[in-house]
């Protein structure tokens, strides 16, 4: 199954964000390469509403030079981290995306909202690093796969199987 938010904008491997003018698509690596696309300006319509994995609704809005998109409406069963933290249907993501350093880093702060889960609103954090030298790649799940550091020949002979 694919990964709800926070844990798909928090993953370790590559992400591609392409701009649109009246959208964004943000291509994962993780999970078979896939996409969610947002659109500006959106509408929300709760009646049109149907759950999804990476939130059947997400209205985006530029604050300065902050992308926001603020995600309801998520599918039942999925996992906010890798370790299988659940949520309820109350669950709200807010997300503020920004450039720095030039445009060489990329901040993700997401905002973690459930009331029949937590007592209080948290966040996480994740930082890329531009890298034009790297495309996305397949991904299927019980092969290997390019290890965090870049050395891909490791990540191959750390986690093939044996014979």
């Amino acid at each position: 199954l694919l990964p709800a938010l926070p844990r798909a904008m928090i993953s370790a491997y590559p992400l591609k964000i392409v701009q649109h003018d009246r959208s964004i698509t943000f291509i994962h690596e993780q999970a078979h390469a896939f996409w969610h696309a947002v659109f500006i300006p959106a509408h929300r319509s709760a009646e049109d509403i149907d759950p999804a994995f990476l939130g059947g609704d997400a209205i985006a809005r530029w604050e300065s030079d902050t992308l926001v998109i603020d995600s309801i409406a998520f599918k039942n069963g999925t996992y906010l981290d890798e370790s299988g933290m659940p949520h309820s249907d109350a669950l709200h993501v807010a997300q503020r995306i920004r450039q720095f350093d030039r445009g060489r880093h990329l901040e993700v702060v997401l905002t973690i909202e459930d009331p029949a889960t937590f007592t209080h609103p948290w966040q996480a954090r994740r930082t890329y690093e531009r890298r034009p030298d790297v495309r996305i790649m397949e991904y299927v799940c019980g092969e290997p796969h390019r290890a965090l550091t870049g050395d891909r020949a490791s990540a191959l002979r750390l986690h093939s199987r044996p014979e």
